[in-house]
């Protein structure tokens, strides 16, 4: 096979930037991605559908390896645990105990992450402690918007609406 001329070296190279970029949103959302490995397609993620083709395990590859190729499906992810002091009289004005007081700070801590787009609704309801059917259900008692679009953002939608035949 012969070396792309200058123009298609140029394609690929903003073809793998693209593809790098997108990869890296999907991950750090927590979303799963679909790659071509081998002779097929497999799903990559730990939020991955369970009827979709998994990774076959490869031990001839290192964490380190793993981690370098941005195949973060193959690494185990352990859970940490962060605990911080909160006075009793916090507890007695908000009139909760303290596994209340830790279910709201979960929710609220999800819910803000998630409108900051650093969370997909998925991995929000994770660290909230939901499933996403509950999360959006605790969303809809606190009357928080589901999806929140800013002005731009339906901007774009309503033009890609209007291209539409």
């Amino acid at each position: 096979m012969s070396a792309p001329d200058r123009d298609s070296q140029q394609m690929l190279d903003a073809l793998r930037k693209v593809v790098a970029e997108t990869l890296e949103r999907k991950r750090r959302l927590g979303h799963y991605a679909v790659v071509w490995r081998g002779d097929r397609p497999v799903c990559i993620g730990p939020d991955a559908p369970s009827d979709c083709d998994q990774p076959r395990s490869e031990p001839d590859r290192s964490p380190d390896d793993v981690a370098e190729s941005g195949d973060q499906s193959l690494i185990q992810r352990k859970a940490v645990n962060i605990s911080f002091s909160v006075n009793d009289d916090i507890l007695l004005s908000l009139k909760e105990n303290a596994e209340e007081f830790t279910q709201d700070v979960r929710f609220l801590s999800a819910l803000m992450w998630y409108r900051k787009d650093r969370l997909s609704l998925g991995k929000a309801a994770e660290l909230a402690g939901y499933n996403k059917l509950d999360f959006i259900e605790r969303m809809k008692l606190e009357n928080e918007a589901i999806f929140d679009y800013r002005d731009d953002k339906m901007g774009e939608i309503l033009a890609d609406v209007a291209k539409l035949p």
